[in-house]
């Protein structure tokens, strides 16, 4: 029976203040790590050339369909920057709505109208789903096609038809092609569509034969490739994904910076960043008897994606559990609608979503990094966990607003002792990406003197700034080599480009840096090993683990081309330690000249080579051959 027009018209109402939510948090904030380290930029690399690169080991679907508003309109786009971000996040946000509207018909099919419309209440109060409906990343993707694909198959449990099976097909293979908690769909929507205690009509073959067609689509694969049932890419990227979840890395939780992963971190993540009034709801209903039915639609799969979540050794944010939200928020709705059954439940209720509405407010538009109060706050987060859950780089372009006000001489992100006045990252404060604490002790004891744009504090430590007697001298290297990538960035040598982009980031020229990568991938979009350094300095830089300048709007610096005498480079590189890198752009030069056919101008270059290094014969030695 459909709801009556009220109900409709609140449900609208809902669904458009979710909207509105994301796109003011879109609108606020700077791009993240892994937005503009990999997801956008292999989005758009797909698009132009159809090579997949993954970014940091991901499946393709996902960072297709964020790219897929500037991919289609071919609009020209700097990878590894803000440029078009909030188009890159527009899709995202409208399958955040998808994924509300997906929430509530679910909440619906199992409590009414009542708890459907509360459901779509308590999505517009999640910061959880509002954050990462406003970003370019692959956590709300495939959080959105497990509602959406449970709400279906629960559904077709029903009323079964073919193009539903066929339906949901398609949403079980983009999950399976978007990240691979996709693959516990396959049992959940199994047991949805089995719950009604009937068998499936002989139309539900749609839906694995759909799903496995969707998957081949994905990855441009043909099926039964090399006689294989499954794309190659699909299982090499999976096999990539699952070592990683075993392997582990480096995070802070309640206190300690551990390799390994820690099985209550998802719990805990999840009771802190979740609303009070959610986590209420969801406890009375299940100390009501939630039923058989909300067993297996809500319960099972937010239990079965938290489980798994907790069986990796990677906890750098709750974001990887987030598939599991939806249903926690099922859950809390069927709790609210027993709730207003009891005497003073729906007083209790409305208090209860009147505080909840307030919280709200006062958090936007800064969902990412909000805690309740169970962990003190937003204030108090960083004692539990910090990273993705805290600081992603986002409020870099709100740290630059306050350069603006307070044009003092900051030290940003500094990555070694020093004294005056420091700007610190949540993320570097806790050395994250550099072993921890241990990487800042020389911070231990020292208060930060205020919190500024969110995830920054401002430090007045004692003595003068540390002294940096090859800054001027990496300047000039820097310069020399934005003068030799003018000439030759090495957009057709894989050697010379790697060698120009080390040195460059070495040399504190991180923006031209990414320039010769950007020069390299034009030409030659297949090149993996440009395209994930280029990755890693981004995370770096976002993330605490690289010193930022004060730049216009933080962006990487780059250097003017300022060649210089050969006397003049030996020297500077000498004085900024840069030798090595150094000698690596000219060897690599000189063994691209040799393959050009001009053997004068490449023993000029590793002549060269060798005055800069001489500890390393190798180039020396060619030169004399």
């Amino acid at each position: 029976m459909p709801p009556p027009p009220a109900a409709r018209a609140l449900a609208a109402a809902l669904l458009a203040l979710f909207f509105a939510q994301g796109l003011w948090s879109a609108l606020a904030h700077s791009g993240t790590a892994d937005e503009l380290a990999a997801h956008v930029p292999a989005g758009l690399m797909a698009w132009r050339s159809g090579a997949h690169h993954g970014g940091l080991s991901n499946l393709p679907l996902g960072q297709r369909w964020v790219a897929l508003i500037p991919g289609l309109l071919g609009l020209p786009t700097r990878l590894f920057t803000d440029d078009h971000l909030l188009l890159t996040r527009l899709p995202n946000l409208g399958l955040g709505v998808a994924a509300a509207a997906a929430v509530g018909a679910l909440a619906r099919r199992l409590g009414g109208d009542r708890a459907g419309l509360l459901a779509l209440a308590l999505c517009a109060l999640d910061r959880n789903l509002l954050a990462h409906a406003a970003l370019a990343t692959l956590d709300l993707p495939v959080a959105a096609l497990a509602a959406l694909s449970v709400a279906l198959a629960a559904r077709l449990a029903e009323r079964p038809s073919a193009r539903g099976f066929a339906g949901l097909g398609l949403l079980l293979g983009a999950a399976l092609s978007t990240k691979v908690q996709g693959l516990l769909l396959l049992p959940l929507t199994a047991a949805a569509l089995l719950g009604a205690g009937r068998p499936p009509p002989a139309a539900a073959l749609l839906a694995p034969l759909a799903a496995w067609a969707t998957l081949h689509l994905a990855h441009q694969a043909p099926p039964f490739a090399d006689e294989r049932l499954l794309p190659a890419a699909w299982t090499d990227t999976l096999g990539r994904v699952l070592a990683h979840a075993r392997r582990g890395r480096g995070a802070w939780f309640l206190g300690s910076y551990d390799a390994e992963g820690h099985w209550a971190y998802f719990p805990t993540l999840l009771l802190v960043k979740t609303p009070l009034l959610t986590l209420g709801l969801a406890l009375y209903g299940l100390t009501r008897g939630p039923g058989r039915a909300a067993l297996r639609l809500a319960w099972l799969p937010l239990g079965a994606f938290l489980g798994l979540a907790m069986a990796s050794e990677v906890n750098i944010g709750l974001r990887h559990a987030l598939p599991a939200v939806p249903f926690l928020l099922v859950a809390a709705a069927l709790g609210g609608a027993r709730l207003l059954e009891a005497r003073r439940g729906p007083a209790l209720l409305a208090m209860g979503l009147g505080l909840a509405a307030l919280e709200a407010a006062r958090a936007a538009p800064h969902h990412l990094s909000w805690f309740n109060a169970l962990a003190g706050g937003p204030g108090g987060g960083h004692r539990v966990s910090v990273d993705s859950d805290v600081d992603w780089g986002q409020h870099e372009g709100e740290l630059a607003r306050f350069l603006e006000a307070e044009p003092g001489p900051w030290q940003i992100n500094p990555q070694s002792p020093t004294g005056g006045a420091v700007l610190l990252s949540e993320n570097a404060r806790h050395g994250v990406l550099r072993g921890g604490p241990a990487a800042v002790a020389w911070l231990e004891g020292r208060a930060p003197d205020r919190r500024v744009a969110h995830t920054w504090w401002a430090y007045t430590l004692p003595g003068p700034p540390a002294a940096d007697p090859g800054r001027a001298a990496c300047a000039a290297v820097a310069g020399h080599l934005a003068h030799l990538a003018v000439h030759d960035p090495g957009d057709q040598d894989p050697a010379l480009s790697a060698a120009l982009f080390r040195a460059l980031a070495e040399a504190g020229a991180p923006g031209t840096a990414l320039g010769v990568a950007r020069a390299r991938l034009a030409r030659h979009p297949e090149d993996e090993a440009t395209f994930a350094a280029a990755a890693e300095l981004v995370v770096r830089r976002k993330m605490g683990a690289a010193a930022l300048e004060p730049t216009p709007g933080l962006a990487p610096p780059e250097a003017a081309p300022a060649p210089l005498r050969p006397s003049a480079l030996r020297a500077a590189a000498r004085a900024a330690g840069l030798q090595a890198p150094l000698a690596a752009v000219f060897d690599a030069r000189g063994d691209a000249r040799l393959r050009a056919g001009d053997p004068r101008a490449a023993v000029s270059e590793l002549r060269t080579a060798a005055e800069l290094h001489p500890a390393d014969p190798a180039p020396a030695l060619r030169a004399a051959w």
